[in-house]
């Protein structure tokens, strides 16, 4: 523990009669200290997360209010890390300003367990409509931002398909209301969040969403996959599964490939039995628009030459997408 001085720049006058409603989120904010760990480019002070843990301490021995502080940097980080450019200037620079960040995860039967997850989010156009149930959400009831954790694609493990959508708090058909008692007594088919610490509840009925970051989310996917694709090969079966990563990489980057596995991988594959499987632990928006994205992919693959033990490698590739009747080619593949 460190010793209980003063953390640059924060002053605050450690008494018993400190008032635990005095200091808004917004107040705060206009102190700096709600951004203390957001960067600088995003109207943050450009600290480290044990500048924002000496903030929290010395908060404590003032007996400052920290409702809402927590959680927002907890959503503040998620954004920063997996955000677009545009959602890290809007999201980010919102909690700089004062905004609450919620992150809605637990639901009624499945706790903080996202393989146990059944809210969904289904797109519908050029909208997502979200349907389901969540509770137990901290500082969703004065959020202006609720980062909800919903089931895009139901295809694959339980651990998969899952999508963080960012849902305005305002969004239409949203309905909070104030409960007294943590108890929920009937399920409604709606996206419905159970606050303990607020104390609310917040009812979606068939809420619609623009898709602003509907590119976002769809070229993430498409990467994903097509990295796995272009990737994952056995002997017996190679020019089949490299021709089907064929149709999804478009331009001069599709012929390179095309030549690169006609000529090496594909007669090397049945010459020495060699057998891949890629799979992708993580990846990122890095910048998406309407008809072109850039996804940062984290690549794990295992090699299997005959009977040899398989060998694991590790890698990270920027893949550039373009889109082309309604769907997301690969148009660049950069390890980096």
């Amino acid at each position: 523990m460190r010793d209980p001085g003063t953390t640059p720049g924060v002053e605050l006058q450690r008494t018993r009669h400190a008032q635990p409603g005095a200091v808004s989120q917004t107040r705060r904010a206009g102190l700096g200290w709600v951004g203390c760990a957001i960067p600088a480019e995003y109207g943050g002070g450009g600290g480290s997360a044990s500048d924002a843990c000496h903030l929290v301490e010395e908060m404590s021995y003032g007996l400052a209010p920290l409702f809402g502080l927590g959680v927002s940097l907890v959503s503040a980080t998620v954004v920063e890390r997996f955000g677009t450019e545009e959602q890290r200037q809007d999201i980010l620079g919102g909690v700089c300003r004062g905004e609450v960040l919620a992150t809605a995860i637990s639901e009624p039967g499945a706790g903080s367990d996202p393989a146990s997850m059944m809210c969904r989010a289904e797109r519908r156009g050029d909208s997502y409509v979200i349907n389901g149930q969540k509770t137990w959400i901290s500082c969703a009831h004065i959020a202006s931002r609720i980062q909800v954790l919903c089931r895009t694609d139901t295809s694959g493990s339980k651990h998969d398909g899952i999508t963080m959508i960012d849902v305005p708090a305002d969004a239409e058909g949203l309905e909070v209301r104030t409960i007294t008692r943590a108890l929920i007594f009937r399920v409604l088919p709606v996206l419905a969040m159970t606050i303990a610490a607020g104390v609310a509840v917040l009812k979606w009925h068939q809420v619609s969403l623009r898709a602003d970051h509907r590119a976002s989310i769809e070229s993430v996917q498409a990467a994903t996959e097509a990295t796995i694709m272009m990737l994952s090969y056995n002997p017996d079966t190679v020019e089949r599964d490299l021709g089907t990563a064929r149709d999804v990489l478009t331009g001069s980057f599709r012929d390179a490939y095309i030549s690169l596995t006609d000529d090496v991988v594909i007669p090397g594959a049945k010459q020495r039995q060699i057998s891949a499987v890629a799979t992708v632990p993580a990846a990122s928006s890095v910048f998406s628009s309407e008809n072109r994205a850039v996804v940062l992919v984290f690549v794990n693959q295992a090699t299997t030459v005959g009977s040899e033990a398989p060998s694991d490698s590790a890698s990270s590739v920027k893949v550039t997408l373009d889109k082309h009747g309604g769907r997301w080619l690969v148009s660049g593949f950069d390890p980096i």
